[in-house]
């Protein structure tokens, strides 16, 4: 529009200079001035640092091009016909915001609190700057991504599907909650056929019938988490009682089950290969992607380190069965060690023609733990004549064995 006036005001004063150069009177000197004041008064420069662009209003109104979208001038030297008086700019900073979020609050299945700091950037989007205004600036874009992100987490920690069992599982689920986050900002994965070639980075669908978070654990390498989805996902297959401790064996059910469904599972990693590489663009800071009802795209969300509140008396009971069974497992380690180290004095004993008891052998063993850790002096016992024996328990004692 600007342009079509501003070659409008130009033609006008060409030829005012025309008509001037052949009469030379006062008025024809007006009808050169008051173009020429139009011209260069009209004259904006729209900054670059901080980037900016500008919406032009008229009367203090919006205009509005035929394709529902406002007019706009970009950074640079710019044309404005009569500023201030018919036409006005509203300028819009372009510079990406950066926000750090308070720590999200959520309470797992298993009733653990854990706090999840989370920072992200945005930016104004161009096509759809009147959306951004009319949301409050930056200010209602902040309150609205705030609001869905809280809102999105306590419904995420507790999804039947695709959310968390208990507090180790949310601990380790930074990607596919990330996945969740990002659908919960820009909407739902659209048919890549369905999608219009342009300037953003847009979530694809992957397939209705599979849950994408155990599909995420799936090319992460990880076993399958979410217990629901175990048992319940899948022709009616029980996972839990299906699974083994060998990630091949967890995953050649679910790739039976999705060849069952007459899925290509070729087609379906190239799927899940393509919002992996989105997901890791937004979380470095590389994305494009609109954040739906706000004129804006999102350039990065990240999610830190995940973590239970230390306070928790279910996190704190938890932590404690932990390390009772890390004891006990250590304990249940060091017995076993014990007597594999009395079989083999057994067997070197016998090797040099002397037979012992297991439990001599264990006794002896023992002894010389406690020499080991300084509990008691070197002693033999009726093994003390046996050649080489010395030497064979301190190897012994040491991991080895002759």
């Amino acid at each position: 529009m600007m342009k079509k006036i501003l070659i409008g005001v130009i033609i006008i004063l060409i030829l005012s200079i025309i008509l001037w150069i052949e009469n030379q009177t006062f008025w024809g000197f007006i009808s050169i001035l008051i173009p020429g004041l139009i011209l260069i008064t009209g004259l904006t420069e729209i900054s670059n640092r901080p980037p900016q662009i500008a919406i032009i209003t008229f009367w203090g109104r919006k205009i509005w091009r035929k394709d529902g979208k406002t007019e706009i001038l970009k950074e640079g030297l710019n044309w404005i016909f009569i500023k201030k008086i018919l036409f006005d700019l509203i300028l819009i900073s372009k510079t990406t915001r950066q926000k750090s979020l308070n720590p999200q609050k959520i309470l797992t299945p298993d009733n653990v609190d854990i706090q999840i700091p989370i920072s992200l950037g945005w930016n104004v989007d161009e096509e759809d700057c009147s959306t951004y205004i009319n949301l409050g600036e930056d200010t209602g874009v902040d309150t609205h991504i705030q609001d869905i992100i809280e809102g999105r987490l306590r419904e995420y920690s507790r999804h039947p599907d695709e959310g968390p069992m208990n507090w180790k599982e949310m601990i380790g689920s930074g990607l596919k909650t990330l996945d969740f986050l990002v659908k919960s900002l820009c909407g739902d994965p659209e048919e890549e056929s369905e999608i219009e070639e342009d300037q953003y980075d847009h979530l694809t669908k992957i397939d209705d019938n599979i849950p994408t978070q155990i599909l995420l654990d799936w090319y992460s390498k990880k076993n399958p988490t979410n217990l629901h989805v175990r048992n319940n996902w899948g022709d009616g297959k029980d996972w839990e009682e299906a699974m083994s401790t060998n990630f091949d064996d967890n995953w050649k059910l679910l790739l039976d089950t999705i060849s069952s469904l007459g899925i290509d599972i070729n087609e379906l990693k190239g799927k899940i290969d393509i919002r992996i590489k989105l997901l890791k663009k937004i979380s470095a800071g590389k994305g494009k992607i609109k954040i739906k009802n706000t004129g804006t795209y999102l350039t990065r969300l990240t999610i830190g380190d995940v973590n239970p509140d230390p306070n928790g008396e279910i996190y704190k009971a938890d932590i404690e069965l932990q390390k009772e069974e890390r004891q006990r497992k250590s304990e249940q380690y060091e017995v076993e060690t014990d007597f594999t180290k009395a079989q083999l004095l057994i067997d070197f004993a016998q090797k040099n023609g002397k037979d012992i008891s297991f439990d001599e052998a264990y006794s002896t063993i023992m002894k010389y733990k406690a020499i080991k850790e300084g509990r008691g002096f070197v002693y033999e016992g009726s093994l003390g004549g046996l050649a080489g024996i010395g030497s064979f328990l301190s190897t012994l004692m040491k991991g080895g064995s002759k």
